[in-house]
């Protein structure tokens, strides 16, 4: 399954939203996300967060063949068991599989110290976008709207769940590269300058 970005502009307002290719409709709960938070910053910014939002879509239909929205539907609006796949996402992108047009998750293996400060700043940033999305899908939908459950159940389950993004995000957060690997500052000096 693939995912594109649509580019909107309407009456002078211009805004972005991921569509699955496939039924050409916009993803449900990525929208609702667009419409009611990324819409209050730059287009730019916009693009960059559901850029992140696209690739999780697609690692998580390549790894379940199933949509994150039908599952997120299916699991009564909980994110607890979405915030363990945030590990496999960076995985998948230090595995650079969200460049292939492969329709599985290729086990590869790689060395996390062959890769550049670039790329797992950028992935991490990724991961982050992605913790940011599910942590208003858990604000937004455990609650007594859309929970059958008591206030003090709903309410410590939103708890849980924040408690739980905000760990696995802070070790997104500490993603360092290796001491070894040169800064790549100066590029128009030349080693002879240096």
């Amino acid at each position: 399954m693939a995912y594109s970005i649509l580019h909107l502009s309407r009456n002078n307002q211009r805004t972005h939203l991921i569509v699955d290719d496939v039924t050409t409709l916009p993803v449900m709960f990525a929208t609702i996300y667009g419409m009611n938070e990324l819409s209050k910053k730059h287009l730019g910014t916009q693009e960059n967060i559901l850029c992140s939002l696209r690739f999780f879509y697609v690692y998580y239909f390549k790894k379940h063949k199933r949509t994150f929205d039908y599952d997120f539907y299916r699991s009564g609006y909980n994110i607890s068991c979405f915030i363990r796949e945030l590990d496999g996402f960076f995985t998948y992108l230090l595995g650079k599989q969200h460049l292939s047009d492969e329709t599985d998750i290729i086990s590869t293996g790689f060395l996390h110290s062959a890769l550049s400060r670039t790329n797992k700043s950028t992935y991490g940033n990724h991961v982050r976008n992605v913790g940011r999305f599910l942590k208003y899908l858990n604000y937004r939908y455990m609650n007594l709207a859309y929970q059958d459950m008591s206030p003090v159940e709903a309410h410590q389950i939103n708890q849980a769940n924040h408690r739980d993004l905000a760990d696995r995000i802070k070790v997104f957060n500490r993603v360092e590269v290796s001491r070894n690997e040169p800064a790549h500052r100066y590029k128009s000096i030349t080693s002879q300058q240096r």
